[in-house]
């Protein structure tokens, strides 16, 4: 059975804190499942629907959704507390990437290193000037290393394009992106404007080279220097296509149509995925394993895309807190791990299959683990050099919820590399939303595997508002997804894991976060409540890598949501050599707090209420001490090591 490309259901739209289900503006597939029952014989989903995009380009009313239910404010401020505030200073050019001051050592407590360094962190002690390495990642670690207590990294150097090992657009042959066949949009009737004024649409244009390109079997959608002006969407729907431009700032993408695209996005690259096989495991997954037994291989062959996942069962649900706040999934299959296979070994009993990077939680058969091999990806895509603009009139901007400027959903292999947001000729000179860049969300990769955001900048959203809006680098229901040297100013969440589980192995090294803040009186006000950045719906083994979060980052429970989702918001997942406002950690099961720079609170206690069954308290080393911490990016050391390239 085909999927639907992006097709809402009740399920995610709950896990989403978006409020009552949309009716999007068109599905594709009228028989696409909505909650993946894995007992159903004609259940071949790979988890929970995702929201529906337009079938065209034709006129669509917008269709806003409600109240998230948090009640307006994400701050948490049962558990926050920003000191003195002297968090470092903020960066005068947007475009230029910086990891940031060192941060200045006191809080504005009156102490000098309060007794409790898991909760705060004040003046370094003496020490700080020594070099240091993590008892979790000593020189010769290797994966499966743990402390006595079972605390244990797992290896994070698989996240991006072809897991790290191969430079962006090596996949599309010898010679990368150069080796494509050209086809330039102004060919096709594209005029770039003049006048910003001018009411010359050339989404025809853009599209029809999109389409040629994806004719003549792949190319590159070559768009030279301009401000060009699109009044609808334009979709990739085939492997092997780059839309690159000159740099942003010189080549521009203004985007104008807001109406219609809910939970969609102004450049959609989007696979059809179709499940053409299930077998459930014969024996439990562990962390770490790269060999899955299952009760039937017969089908299943090297290279192949799989998804691997298991039901939330009643028993699990209520082991984990969950009964309640994860009701809208219960009992149905949801996705975790999506993998390729490497090898398959039938005349083993059970037969077993390898895949290409490790599980990185258990997957148990008491709960109905199972694999599913999928076709229809899209793969070897990419989007480069680019500037994009789609902020529009303030309360315009209101009335759509989560448009994305750009958007992957079922990809491999693809990437995001030097796109910049720049200030939209459709936002108010004056008033609420002027200056604005952006309509709501920035960059969104869904229900894809390794791929690499790079590079990319992306600042001030007018819709920050209930429904999932305002985020600037969102990854869902994905996997080995590197985000790095990119930086996000001015959205509600500026990065964030969202809705949907599934979200695994993701890597943001050397970004950037500040002034995020929610808009939660808009349209009807302006004003702003700060936020941060997060992790949502069982985040599972990620890593926030040598990175400035000024308005801080978040892995909690949150039980206090009065909405379905997002519970509890990450397990496994690591800071390591965070600076910021704060970090705070209350993973279910353990986490991991590795090297904090001064001036960074770290939260972890299991007093608060963000930690309700989240036991044990998270693992914290290096409070004050992230300037010294070895190696300063735990991704690329491990790459390293992976690759035989360490020295």
């Amino acid at each position: 059975m085909r999927l639907a490309t992006w097709t809402i259901g009740a399920t995610l739209c709950a896990l989403a804190g978006c409020g009552s289900e949309l009716a999007g503006p068109g599905a594709r597939d009228a028989d696409a499942d909505s909650t993946a029952d894995v007992d159903s014989a004609a259940d071949t989903s790979i988890g929970p629907d995702l929201p529906e995009l337009p079938d065209s380009a034709e006129t669509l009313d917008a269709d806003p959704d409600g109240d998230d239910g948090d009640g307006g404010a994400d701050t948490h401020p049962e558990v926050h507390d920003t000191g003195d505030g002297d968090i470092g200073d903020t960066f005068d050019t947007f475009e230029t990437f910086d990891i940031g001051p060192e941060l200045d050592g006191d809080d504005g407590d009156g102490d000098t290193l309060d007794a409790d360094p898991e909760t705060e962190a004040d003046t370094a002690p003496a020490d700080t000037l020594l070099a240091w390495r993590s008892e979790l990642y000593p020189e010769d670690w290797e994966p499966g290393h743990a402390a006595e207590d079972g605390a244990a990294l797992q290896d994070f150097s698989y996240a991006g394009y072809h897991n790290g090992e191969a430079p962006l657009g090596a996949g599309l042959g010898p010679d990368g992106v150069a080796g494509l066949a050209r086809f330039d949009v102004t060919d096709f009737g594209a005029v770039a404007l003049e006048d910003p004024s001018a009411s010359v649409d050339a989404t025809a244009a853009f599209q029809d080279a999109i389409d040629a390109a994806t004719a003549a079997g792949g190319g590159v959608v070559y768009v030279p220097a301009g401000l060009y002006r699109l009044d609808f969407w334009l979709e990739v729907r085939s492997s092997r296509i780059v839309i690159a431009g000159d740099g942003p700032d010189l080549t521009k993408l203004w985007f104008t149509r807001q109406a219609g695209l809910s939970y969609a996005g102004h450049i959609q690259v989007l696979g059809e995925p179709e499940v053409t096989h299930e077998t459930l495991l014969a024996e439990d997954g562990e962390v770490f394993d790269e060999t899955i037994a299952v009760t039937d291989a017969t089908g299943l062959n090297v290279g192949e895309d799989v998804v691997l996942g298991h039901q939330m069962t009643a028993e699990l649900l209520e082991a984990m807190g969950m009964s309640e706040r994860w009701a809208a999934v219960a009992e149905t299959w949801q996705p975790r791990f999506f993998r390729t296979i490497v090898g398959v070994d039938r005349a083993s009993t059970p037969p077993r299959i390898t895949i290409d990077v490790p599980l990185r939680a258990p997957l148990a058969i008491a709960h109905g683990a199972s694999l599913r091999r999928v076709g229809g990806l899209v793969r070897e895509v990419g989007v480069e050099d680019l500037g994009i603009a789609n902020a529009t009139a303030w309360e315009v901007a209101w009335r759509s919820d989560k448009v994305a400027a750009i958007l992957f959903v079922d990809v491999a292999d693809g990437w995001v590399r030097n796109v910049s947001s720049f200030v939209s000729p459709g936002a108010p000179a004056t008033g609420p939303g002027a200056g604005a860049h952006l309509q709501s969300n920035g960059i969104v990769i869904a229900r894809s595997k390794r791929v690499t955001v790079a590079d990319c900048h992306l600042a001030h959203a007018q819709n920050r508002g209930y429904s999932s809006d305002g985020y600037l680098f969102d990854v869902l229901q994905s996997n080995e997804i590197l985000t790095r040297d990119s930086s996000a100013r001015g959205g509600r969440n500026n990065f964030i894991a969202s809705a949907g589980f599934g979200t695994a192995g993701a890597v943001w090294l050397r970004v950037r976060s500040e002034e995020a803040a929610q808009v939660p009186l808009g349209p009807i006000s302006d004003s702003t409540i700060p936020t941060r950045s997060e992790l949502h719906s069982l985040a599972t083994a990620n890593l926030v890598d040598h990175s400035v979060f000024l308005d801080g980052f978040d892995a909690m429970n949150r039980e206090g949501a009065l909405v379905d989702g997002p519970g509890h918001g990450a397990t496994a997942s690591v800071f390591w050599n965070f600076q910021g406002g704060e970090v705070i950690s209350l993973q279910y099961g353990l986490g991991y707090v590795i090297g904090s720079a001064p001036g960074t609170r770290v939260t972890t206690s299991l007093a608060l209420s963000g930690a309700i069954d989240t036991e044990p308290e998270d693992w914290v080393e290096g409070v004050t001490r992230a300037s010294t911490l070895e190696p300063a990016s735990l991704y690329e050391d491990q790459l390293a090591r992976r690759l035989g390239s360490r020295p």
